[in-house]
């Protein structure tokens, strides 16, 4: 049975204004440990998201320290919509789990919005809601599973190829 979005979804959107200022959003995202935020525009429509790597690319560098220390500080009048990322990837709240996980790899992408029949949303999956499913799978696993995996991959042409070149020394 496949597990479906809305089981492993975070519920709780913190959302930023396209016209916020990204030092305030920034703050915002940081004091509520979250790495994604919607942006809703003046009627509350969602129109982009930004992730803590769009507030990295917008940070601004230390000309004396080197390239890779940066400040969380960001030039005058930088605005959430400038940096934003769109248009939003969204899924279906009774979507499977599974294919989230494709098309999140497949676009490169760290989030999607989850969205219900009526079109709104409700929640969001981020890679790290997946990790989470993952950890919680594998915990359960019984380790009889695994040295039953272990065995049959021992046994195939690929174990015994790995096998040979173990002890040719490669």
């Amino acid at each position: 049975m496949a597990i479906k979005v809305d089981r492993i979804m975070s519920k709780n959107l913190v959302t930023a204004h396209w016209t916020e200022e990204l030092n305030s959003a920034y703050n915002k995202m940081r004091r509520l440990g979250v790495r994604h935020l919607p942006v809703v525009a003046d009627q509350g429509e969602i129109i982009g998201i930004i992730s803590d790597r769009d507030f990295q690319r917008a940070m601004t560098y230390d000309e004396s320290q080197p390239s890779y220390c940066l400040k969380a500080e960001f030039a005058n009048n930088s605005l959430v919509r400038d940096f934003m990322s769109q248009p939003v990837v969204t899924v279906n709240d009774h979507m499977d789990v599974k294919t989230v996980a494709h098309l999140m790899i497949e676009k490169k992408i760290s989030a999607v919005l989850v969205i219900n029949r009526l079109n709104r949303a409700i929640g969001i999956v981020t890679h790290e809601d997946l990790l989470k499913m993952l950890v919680g799978i594998l915990d359960q696993q019984d380790e009889s599973v695994f040295e039953e995996l272990e065995g049959i991959a021992y046994n195939s042409s690929i174990g015994t190829a790995t096998t040979a070149l173990a002890q040719a020394g490669v």
